[in-house]
């Protein structure tokens, strides 16, 4: 069975020092703050340089704001020099008293994606499908099934038909693919939004799981690799923290 691991890491590329007393402090790296009006490149939080801001982020402290200057410009001054940011995602307020990673989520978006090289991967990827959705519903998931070949406006309006949008779900793909000498692979993608630095929201992954080869390459070993990953996936979800 991969190897499973947490998603973790914030570095800071570059900073200076904001003019003024400050209101409230930003954090970055635990107890790391910055002053009101400093403006920091935080390299897993996006490619622009943020500012630390006097608005309180949910998880506490001051709010980082995207200044939607490049980190590879001239470090911005002033609001003057900020540039508009497209709005990104915003996923709704954990459970009170969350203990578990799923409490952060309001259910799964899953898709199974079979190879175009195999005749028998669409037939495998039903099955692999209906493997999940038993294996999360047992654990108290809500589960929404979408094609693979759905687009962004589809996946989100069967999304939301289960009461939850995009933003508050986890994402989470089983893909099988072909190498170039013939073997079958079986891969996953499994990304939820994080609050990477307070206040700034993105789409990062939640468990870090290499590709696993299927031999022989048949629809039996892709079910196989399936069942014998998801439950320990799924428990790590909801496994108290």
């Amino acid at each position: 069975m991969r190897r499973l691991a947490l998603f973790l890491g914030l570095l800071v590329a570059g900073w200076a020092a904001g003019a003024g007393a400050a209101e409230t402090a930003c954090r970055v790296l635990g107890t790391t703050k910055f002053d009101v009006g400093t403006t920091v490149c935080i390299l897993s939080a996006g490619s622009d340089w943020l500012v630390c801001t006097d608005a309180t982020a949910r998880s506490g402290g001051g709010a980082w704001k995207d200044t939607g200057v490049p980190c590879k410009e001239r470090q911005p001054k002033t609001p003057a020099e900020y540039r508009p940011v497209p709005e990104g995602p915003h996923p709704v307020a954990p459970l009170a008293g969350a203990k578990h990673l799923i409490d952060l989520y309001r259910g799964i978006v899953f898709a199974c994606r079979p190879s175009k090289h195999f005749s028998w991967s669409p037939d495998a990827c039903t099955r692999i499908t209906e493997v999940f959705v038993d294996d999360a519903k047992a654990a108290g998931i809500t589960v929404v099934v979408v094609d693979a070949a759905d687009d962004d406006a589809a996946r989100a309006k069967k999304a939301e038909a289960a009461g939850m949008a995009l933003d508050q779900a986890v994402d989470w793909s089983v893909k099988l693919g072909a190498t170039d000498t013939g073997s079958a692979t079986f891969e996953q993608d499994i990304h939820g939004v994080l609050e990477v630095v307070p206040g700034i929201y993105n789409w990062r992954p939640l468990l870090i799981a290499s590709g696993n080869y299927l031999d022989p390459a048949t629809a039996a070993q892709a079910l196989a690799e399936a069942k014998n990953d998801f439950p320990a996936e799924i428990k790590y979800f909801t496994d108290p923290r």
